[in-house]
């Protein structure tokens, strides 16, 4: 049996009409569309991209533990429109850039490793800000490994979604007349999903560089929901590029980074939810 990949989202519009909250506050109360996603068979599929499997995928058996949670989430264009800072492929030209994600700084990044015409890509970007997402590293790198001549439809989309990103970000309070069904973000949207369909990833997660210099990955991504075996190839890469040393370990729950970074001016849980921990450093 064979699955295949859905279509935009589409979300109900929400009673409650909230002041003084952030956009992404903003978005989740005005928008409140629920789906089901789930880890599968060791295959990490975007939940944006995939409804429970891939065409070119028949159902595996379930190994490992079994995802299973009702979630809000934005679709892909609207999350670029959200979105703070660009995505960088992690290598000897970005190491300096890579370099400023430290702990001491409460700074940390997301990271996806995908493939693409047979071969690897690590993508890392800002962790903090609550709205850079995931599968953003997936969209920019498959941009920026494909010819000019490639997806000519999807890349007029991206354009002319940046456009429209550049316009809101000239002018923030015009976020309120833009939601899922706005014209370039539902073309962005149709032309992703013609393109590429279910994205697979090899790995995801996030993650900090340490005070000792060694590099610490966990598990946090709310789209691919990684297992800890998913990380081992990330060490590897991770290692590869950058010479440091690489840990693993799982994400730190919520009431965890709470306790510990709540005295951190204006924290947020969203912004700091892949933070590697003081209290984990002794865990591996």
């Amino acid at each position: 049996m064979t699955r295949s990949c859905h279509r935009a989202s589409k979300y109900n519009r929400s009673r409650r009409r909230p002041r003084s909250l952030s956009q992404k506050q903003h978005y989740r109360r005005k928008y409140g569309g629920r789906r089901t996603s789930r880890m599968i068979g060791g295959i990490l599929l975007n939940r944006s991209f995939c409804k429970n499997g891939t065409s070119e995928h028949p159902e595996p058996a379930l190994t490992g533990r079994e995802y299973d949670k009702k979630t809000r989430i934005m679709s892909p264009g609207f999350e670029i429109l959200m979105s703070t800072n660009k995505p960088f492929e992690l290598n000897a030209g970005t190491l300096e850039i890579f370099n400023t994600f430290n702990r001491q700084d409460n700074k940390w990044f997301k990271f996806v490793i995908f493939r693409f015409k047979d071969e690897n890509h690590l993508y890392v970007m800002y962790g903090n800000p609550e709205n850079n997402k995931h599968p953003m590293c997936m969209i920019y790198g498959f941009l920026e490994h494909s010819t000019v001549d490639e997806y000519p439809e999807f890349r007029k989309a991206i354009i002319d979604l940046h456009t429209l990103k550049q316009s809101v970000d000239d002018n923030p309070a015009s976020i309120d007349g833009i939601d899922e069904n706005n014209e370039v973000i539902l073309t962005f949207n149709q032309r992703l999903f013609e393109n590429f369909k279910c994205m697979e990833a090899l790995s995801a997660g996030s993650g900090t560089i340490l005070e000792d210099g060694s590099i610490c990955l966990n598990n946090k991504s709310g789209h691919f929901k990684p297992g800890m075996g998913d990380l081992e190839i990330a060490k590897q890469m991770f290692e590869s590029v950058t010479g440091r040393v690489v840990r693993t370990r799982l994400a730190a729950d919520k009431a965890l980074v709470e306790m510990e970074l709540r005295s951190i001016p204006g924290f947020k849980y969203d912004n700091y939810s892949g933070t590697c921990l003081e209290s984990q450093d002794d865990a591996n």
